[in-house]
């Protein structure tokens, strides 16, 4: 079971509406480059390893978005916040460097 105040760790291409996205690609509904462009793997299921609560909830999170067309009008990527950052090691030596 997942404490709700520590959902579990989501990598890169896991966000529900990532999900969604690639499901689309797959189906052959639409051409993307997101995943590319954010140097990510596209996912079509939630992965199994989160707990159950976790997995249920992005599961109904998935089915809002296909049933609800104003859901899925803003679970685009669009209008979601990139998760394409300078690495880790480079905005260190910046920071150190300043």
């Amino acid at each position: 079971m997942c404490d709700p105040a520590e959902p579990p760790e989501v990598a890169l291409g896991e966000r529900p509406f990532e999900i969604q996205h690639a499901r689309r690609i797959a189906a052959g509904e639409i051409e993307s480059t997101w995943f590319e462009r954010h140097r990510s793997q596209p996912v079509t299921e939630p992965p199994q390893h989160w707990p159950a609560n976790y997995l249920d909830l992005t599961r109904r999170r998935l089915q809002a978005i296909a049933d609800n067309r104003w859901i899925r009008l803003v679970e685009q990527p669009e209008y979601k916040r990139r998760w394409s950052r300078e690495p880790w090691a480079k905005r260190r030596q910046r920071a150190l460097r300043a």
